[in-house]
């Protein structure tokens, strides 16, 4: 219920964008087990009042986990994911 009725994330009438700052994107690889972490940041696209599009922040996610190797394939063994409509400026 909380991703139907709270999240603009999963409401229809958005149009939701996700950016995920390269910079802020980081895989270590020991072996067969890494550390990942990543950030992503969500906006709701619009068309603006001039014809160019309108970006409005409404939240902003955090991965940290660890994957590891298993049968050639990489998978995530654990995850601590935050989501916020707090979105950081830089």
């Amino acid at each position: 219920m909380l991703f139907k009725y709270m999240s603009p994330l999963f409401q229809p009438a958005n149009r939701i964008v996700t950016l995920a700052p390269a910079y802020l994107t980081h895989f270590d690889v020991h072996g067969n087990t890494a550390t990942v972490y990543f950030q992503n940041h969500f906006f709701n696209v619009s068309p603006g009042t001039d014809g160019n599009p309108l970006w409005i922040a409404v939240g902003h996610q955090v991965f940290q986990g660890t994957a590891r190797k298993v049968d050639g394939r990489w998978l995530f063994a654990q995850s601590e994911v935050t989501l916020t409509t707090q979105v950081p400026t830089p």
